[in-house]
């Protein structure tokens, strides 16, 4: 939302010795004497600064061994037999899954890790990272959120009878930590380089420190296996023509060959530029580039 604010100017007066203001020697006018008080909106947006607060709720992490050993009785040899079975690990309900909220105004990953206290056993999350899109745009208590769930592996020793510490959980908070996509310029133009993933399923970023003019123009997906382009099938060209400021530009999909329109900022060294590839809507896959110091 755009924030607008009003800028009202003030008028003041000041009198100084050495800077006189006199009055005319003719009679003052009888009646009101008015003057004009001009106000403009400030269309300029605020910059909100980011703010993070992120909850962490941790299931117990309390789990029960079971070897699965079994003694049998043989009324033969008046004897027990144990029979060695497959050993498990349970626990109660949700007690292995720690969740992640993020109530921050930004994107944010969470990076679960496992330390061994116990060398016989070892932990495992079903997912060690979990991105988070920003809570812009929600209500309180219910930010995006994402769960993990710790599974454990080996055997417990019969000594422990009572209550022991096998492991260790640690959950780190960070900015978003984005990874190389499939997507890639193709070097038409000085903009270089993998886009990388963002919170956002299907939009894709790419920054870069500027020193001069910044241009691109074709965007195609990359096959990271064979390290080249032939096994590439999809391109985006930009459909604008050349543009001189940041903004929005719609994207046209296209099975091969190139283009030769494409985005031109200059006036950009010294600063960095955003490129955002947005395909969330297939039908209208869009590029936003922004311009910042």
């Amino acid at each position: 939302m755009k924030m607008k604010k009003i800028v009202a100017a003030t008028l003041v007066f000041v009198l100084s010795a050495g800077n006189m203001v006199y009055a005319s020697a003719a009679e003052p006018t009888p009646g009101n004497n008015t003057a004009e008080i001009l106000a403009t909106y400030n269309e300029e947006e605020p910059d909100p600064a980011i703010v993070y607060s992120v909850d962490v709720e941790w299931g117990s992490l309390e789990y029960t061994y079971d070897s699965g050993k079994t003694l049998t009785w043989n009324p033969e040899t008046l004897k027990y037999v144990e029979t060695v079975g497959t050993s498990t690990w349970s626990c109660e309900e949700n007690a292995d899954k720690i969740t992640v909220t993020n109530n921050s105004n930004t994107e944010i990953t969470a990076t679960l890790s496992y330390e061994q206290i116990d060398s016989n056993i070892s932990g495992k999350f079903d997912q060690a990272k979990i991105d988070l899109k920003t809570a812009e745009g929600t209500t309180a208590g219910s930010g995006p959120s994402g769960t993990a769930t710790l599974s454990l592996n080996g055997a417990l020793s019969d000594t422990a009878t009572t209550k022991t510490e096998i492991g260790k959980v640690t959950v780190t908070i960070t900015d978003f930590i984005g990874v190389n996509s499939q997507y890639k310029s193709n070097g038409n133009g000085n903009v270089s380089g993998f886009f990388k993933t963002t919170a956002e399923e299907n939009v894709y970023v790419f920054e870069q420190e500027c020193t001069g003019t910044f241009w691109g123009s074709i965007f195609y997906i990359y096959d990271q296996t064979t390290g080249n382009y032939s096994t590439a099938t999809t391109r985006y060209i930009i459909s604008g023509s050349t543009i001189t400021e940041e903004g929005t530009y719609g994207l046209t999909k296209v099975s091969t060959g190139q283009g030769t329109v494409g985005f031109n900022i200059s006036d950009v060294a010294g600063k960095k530029v955003r490129v955002t590839l947005d395909l969330r809507d297939e039908d209208n896959p869009l590029l936003r580039v922004k311009v910042f110091d």
